[in-house]
């Protein structure tokens, strides 16, 4: 046999009070720097600037990246060579030394009226990510010293050229434009760039 009875929903009761806030928690121990990541960029940087055109679609670009990344005392080395200074800088863009600048240079007549500083430039693996995001890479040499109708750079502007026996820091400026047949852009290109590096000198027997 089956019972059915019926009852009344009882009254809602009252709120409760809100609990107490937590405590908020303590701050993390900051992290040191990595351990030889300052030994990488103690001697200076290269800067480079690339102003041009994009072979994807023709629009225009700029890149401005710092390379300041070395690993060994002959990326950053001065030579004298009879009365010339020949000096040897590399530098990377990451520690994995996947985007790399060069630059081998020769000072005839240091500290005389008649000084002249040329150098060969070298960029290897320099990434240019385009608005549309597709990219390009830049692999080029450059030297300044060469006959213009080979190189394709007319004019070479460097400036602000310093070198101090005492601490051996070398630094310029130098801005130069590059025609399209002679850069794997294929069209015309900007290159500027400032150098400000500290340089050593080989021990020799």
């Amino acid at each position: 046999m089956l019972f059915m009875t019926s009852c009344e929903d009882g009254d809602i009761g009252s709120a409760s009070e809100n609990g107490i806030d937590g405590i908020d928690g303590t701050d993390g121990i900051q992290g040191t720097d990595g351990i030889g990541f300052e030994e990488l960029t103690q001697y200076g940087s290269i800067n480079l600037t690339l102003e041009g055109t994009n072979p994807n679609d023709d629009t225009s670009f700029t890149d401005a990246t710092e390379f300041r990344f070395t690993l060994s005392p002959v990326e950053h080395s001065l030579f004298e060579i009879n009365t010339d200074l020949e000096f040897r800088l590399a530098r990377s863009f990451d520690t994995a030394k996947t985007i790399n600048v060069n630059i081998v240079g020769i000072v005839t007549n240091p500290g005389e009226a008649n000084e002249e500083l040329t150098f060969v430039l070298q960029i290897a693996g320099l990434n240019i990510v385009a608005e549309d995001l597709a990219f390009f890479i830049i692999n080029d040499t450059f030297d300044t010293a060469g006959d213009p109708a080979m190189t394709g750079i007319p004019d070479v502007s460097i400036t602000n050229y310093s070198f101090n026996n005492e601490t051996n820091q070398l630094a310029f400026s130098f801005s130069f434009n590059i025609s399209g047949s002679n850069n794997s852009t294929g069209k015309d290109l900007a290159v500027s760039g400032e150098v400000d590096v500290l340089v050593l000198q080989p021990v020799t027997p």
